[in-house]
């Protein structure tokens, strides 16, 4: 060992003549020798010392490992570790066993390590630093183990609505925190979670759930368990065995049932049973392992889950099984609950269920009675409109046919009332004075709901409908004359007849009566002449009336643009000239009010122009000429004795007024031309015996010589 000590030793030189000094110089060399060697072995025990004094300070600042959470993994890798200990500052390699992995210092007393595919054993996993490496210890052993693996499940089938227990058999099951069924149906994965108990790493107590496919057939179990699956161990499966139902036609039906329905699925046997909701149905035929065909129980309102029930079991309830109850439509109200037989108006009929299930408009058929509606609209779930139908006279039920053959149930509440036509068999009293104001009580029939009461073309005043065949109404002004009294209701107007007549009146504003020998003018009102016997001149301003009955008036009367003429069994020595009437001009046997009187006698002309009101001549008896012309309304010539000539001419008329010359026996002649329309003779033939009638009336005469 070289210590630099090489090459120390010299030659002594010796003094001659000394003998005893050979002892003494071997002597020193032998000393010199010890302590040469003490000297090397105390620096050799020194550097000894200081080498071991090293090592023990290295040792000393070594990484320690002191536990491994999870100890264990499997065996593909991927494993992430945590290792505990101290030192791992500045650690440089983690190694489970001979193998490298990759890590993190997280700190100086813990690391994470993600391990890598490795042989299944124990192996020591050791942390590597400047300062040295980890000892091994018991506390730092990994496992490497296969992945969980399901090796069998007893038993291995049972029903699709699941509940039933089953065992999992296999290994890894330490720590499991799912267990999941799988159903894969037309391309689409169904998952399904069981309940389950870990009773050791190698068994799992499990409850089966529903089918996740809701169809029957086998279903993949997965586990999902620390350690992951063994990607080379085989699948296994549970069989799904018993009926399904994955779709019913159609999915709704009325709550009374009778509905046939349609349904798919799987595993239909013979003798299966369905339920919608907890009723059974009414009927049901197996057609294939996939279909049946059955008939709906009775129902309530609202949605029934169908089962299928066989030996194998019964079908989970799943969406695609639900049949819908439709309630039956009801009529709860119409309004206006009543009108005409003729129909044409509209109603409100309000209830339930007038819409599909789809929110469209779900009726088919409106009828009253058997009578279905010309039309109707659907305004909601609730309301609709229709056009009521000709009906005969009564009360009918309003009935609704739904898009389910449903039809609505009669009540009270659904019935329409046709009324008749109203009828008017008298009017009490028959008459009054022309300013009306007075009440009179109309008979008839069918007078509910009347809306007007009229006297000819002018509405009552006033009425009040006391029954169906009763109405009190205040009679309105209205002109001399008759009037039809009508009533109308939704029905329609009552149709005039000689039992609806009322009559006006004239309503004198100043009455002569007995002898008068002044001349009369007549400014405005009616002026009546009543049993008098007028000497002077009449004159009638524009706008005044004149009434004379069973009178004598010596002289003539000349009206200009008057509102009435009337004369009644009375005797004229002069003329009788009228121009303008704007009322009508009388010459009767009866009065417009239905006062019958004697025929009226003329000595002189009659002249009757360009009246705008009816004209009425009627059983005259006159000595001089006659002239109708220029009148607007309607001219009607009846009867009488005309010892003149009559002039018919010129003179209009608009239905339904008319122009008539009819039965009169003339002396003179009877000329009519450029009347419109031509005069007709209604049925009697005029007599002319002087001359001849001539143009519009040539046919309407008979010649006497």
């Amino acid at each position: 060992m070289g210590l630099g000590l090489a090459g120390t030793e010299r030659p002594i030189k010796r003094n001659p003549g000394v003998g005893r000094s050979g002892r003494s110089s071997a002597l020193r060399r032998r000393l010199l020798f010890r302590f040469i060697v003490a000297a090397a072995t105390a620096v050799l025990c020194t550097l000894g010392l200081s080498a071991v004094t090293g090592q023990a300070a290295r040792a000393a600042d070594a990484p320690t490992v002191t536990s491994i959470s999870p100890s264990r993994g499997i065996d593909t890798g991927g494993t992430l570790v945590t290792i505990t200990g101290t030192g791992f500052t500045g650690a440089t390699e983690v190694d489970f066993g001979l193998s490298s992995q990759n890590f993190t210092v997280v700190s100086d007393t813990e690391i994470t390590a993600t391990t890598t595919s490795n042989a299944d054993g124990t192996v020591d996993v050791t942390v590597v630093t400047p300062d040295g490496t980890s000892a091994v210890t018991p506390a730092d052993q990994f496992t490497f183990v296969p992945g969980t693996e399901v090796t069998g499940v007893s038993p291995a089938s049972g029903p699709t609505a699941g509940g039933n227990t089953i065992t999992i058999t296999g290994t890894g099951f330490t720590g499991t925190t799912f267990v999941v069924f799988q159903q894969f149906v037309n391309g689409t994965s169904h998952t399904q979670a069981a309940t389950f108990t870990v009773d050791s790493d190698t068994q799992i107590t499990a409850t089966v759930p529903p089918a996740p496919g809701n169809v029957s057939g086998n279903a993949l179990i997965n586990l999902l368990t620390p350690l992951g699956n063994d990607p080379t161990s085989p699948l296994t499966f549970y069989d799904y065995v018993g009926p399904t139902v994955t779709s019913v036609s159609p999915a709704f039906g009325l709550v009374t049932g009778g509905t046939t329905v349609s349904i798919k699925g799987t595993g239909f046997t013979s003798g299966a049973t369905v339920q919608f909701g907890s009723t059974p149905a009414t009927s049901v035929t197996v057609l294939s392992s996939t279909s049946l065909k059955v008939v709906t129980p009775p129902g309530s309102s609202g949605l029934a889950d169908i089962t299928v029930t066989t030996p194998d079991g019964t079908s989970p309830v799943v969406t695609g099984d639900r049949f819908t109850y439709v309630a039956l439509p009801t009529v709860t109200g119409v309004s206006s609950a009543a009108g005409p037989t003729a129909g044409g108006n509209t109603v409100t009929i309000t209830g339930t269920g007038f819409q599909n299930i789809f929110g469209f408009p779900g009726v088919t058929t409106v009828d009253f009675g058997s009578v279905p509606a010309p039309s109707f609209t659907v305004d909601s779930d609730t309301q609709l409109t229709a056009t009521v139908p000709p009906g005969s006279a009564g009360a009918v039920d309003v009935t609704l046919l739904t898009w389910l053959g449903a039809i609505t149930t009669t009540s009270a509440a659904d019935q329409y009332t046709y009324l008749p036509v109203p009828a008017v068999t008298g009017v009490s009293p028959g008459s009054g004075l022309s300013v009306g104001g007075n009440t009179v009580t109309v008979t008839g029939t069918g007078f509910t709901d009347a809306s007007a009461v009229s006297f000819g073309t002018v509405p009552a005043t006033s009425f009040t409908v006391n029954s169906d065949s009763s109405v009190t109404a205040t009679v309105p002004a209205d002109a001399v004359g008759i009037d039809d009294v009508t009533v109308t209701t939704p029905s329609g107007t009552s149709a005039i007849s000689a039992a609806d007549q009322y009559v006006y009146h004239p309503t004198c504003t100043t009455t002569i009566t007995g002898a008068n020998s002044g001349n009369i003018t007549v400014g405005s009102g009616l002026t009546c002449l009543v049993d008098a016997t007028q000497a002077g001149q009449v004159t009638v301003d524009a706008g005044a009336e004149l009434s004379v009955t069973d009178s004598i008036v010596s002289g003539s009367v000349t009206a200009t643009d008057p509102a009435g003429i009337t004369y009644c069994g009375s005797t004229e020595a002069g003329n009788l000239t009228v121009t303008g009437a704007t009322g009508p001009v009388v010459l009767s046997g009866a009065l417009p009010d239905g006062t019958a009187c004697a025929a009226d006698t003329i000595s002189g002309a009659v002249a009757i122009t360009g009246a705008s009101a009816p004209v009425t001549v009627s059983g005259l008896k006159q000595r001089g000429t006659l002239t109708l012309e220029n009148d607007t309304a309607g001219v009607d010539l009846d009867g009488g004795q005309l010892n003149g000539s009559a002039y018919v001419s010129d003179n209009t008329a608009t239905a339904p007024a008319s122009i008539t010359v009819s039965g009169v026996a003339v002396t003179g002649s009877l000329y009519c031309t450029a009347n419109s329309p031509a005069p007709t003779d209604a049925g009697t033939l005029n007599i002319v015996s002087a001359a001849t009638a001539s143009d519009q009336c040539t046919d309407l005469e008979e010649q006497q010589g």
